[in-house]
């Protein structure tokens, strides 16, 4: 883990030190998320949520590479999903979802590099790496249950750090501002819930006790994202002209 975040101080460097060499791009994005985990071996539903980051870009001197840096707000997790219905006693059952959210400030660093796409738009693709740190969570509803059946504050992992990837295409919409629309994935490295293996845990369900498996979860998250940039240019003078 140390190494990782060791490369990320090292690309957040990079990059902060390519923002003061040329002009820079500032804007703000966000959007809708699809948060994905996975649970002792079993898929989740899809959580829907949202996502919103600051960001500064460096200005290209080629208008193709770039270095980033952002920060943001990113809701991630996942949900369980029950359909409504009739019980074979004729009892109405009614459709709901239980949330798995937690609540993340995230910092990421990376690279974009642009191509060419008719006139005057540009596609690009990017990657990066995060930093991110859990503010908090909706696992505290649980708690009514008295139970470690159900998910508890007391394994949510705090800090966190995982993959950026992803692709957009942008459009000027005047000299000085931009516009585009990306859709990223954000793997984590890490486990955003960690709980060993744990027993005589109370069911619910059943009423009974049981063991409880280990519970190692990470994050999977899609972003479909569109923004807004606003261009600061360095123009240098030469001296000797005067």
């Amino acid at each position: 883990m140390h190494k990782k975040l060791l490369l990320f101080v090292i690309i957040s460097f990079i990059t902060l030190h390519d923002l003061q060499a040329q002009g820079a791009i500032f804007g703000v994005k966000g959007g809708l998320t699809v948060g994905i985990q996975r649970w002792q071996n079993q898929d989740r539903d899809p959580l829907f949520t949202y996502n919103g980051d600051l960001f500064v870009e460096s200005l290209p001197a080629d208008g193709k590479f770039s270095l980033f840096l952002q920060l943001g707000y990113h809701n991630r997790g996942s949900a369980t999903r029950f359909l409504g219905g009739t019980n074979a006693g004729g009892q109405s059952i009614q459709a709901r979802t239980i949330k798995y959210e937690f609540r993340n400030i995230a910092l990421g660093a990376g690279a974009k590099q642009r191509f060419d796409f008719g006139a005057v738009a540009k596609a690009y693709y990017s990657i990066g790496m995060r930093l991110e740190y859990t503010l908090g969570t909706n696992l505290d509803d649980f708690l009514i249950f008295n139970t470690l059946f159900y998910p508890s504050n007391d394994f949510v992992r705090k800090i966190n750090y995982g993959f950026i990837a992803g692709g957009g295409l942008e459009l000027p919409l005047s000299e000085y501002v931009i516009g585009f629309i990306e859709l990223n994935i954000h793997p984590d490295f890490s486990n955003q819930y960690y709980q060993p293996y744990l027993e005589n845990i109370y069911d619910p369900r059943t009423r009974l006790f049981q063991s409880l498996p280990e519970r190692a979860i990470k994050n999977v998250s899609l972003e479909l994202v569109v923004g807004v940039g606003f261009l600061r240019k360095i123009e240098y003078i030469d001296d000797n002209l005067f």
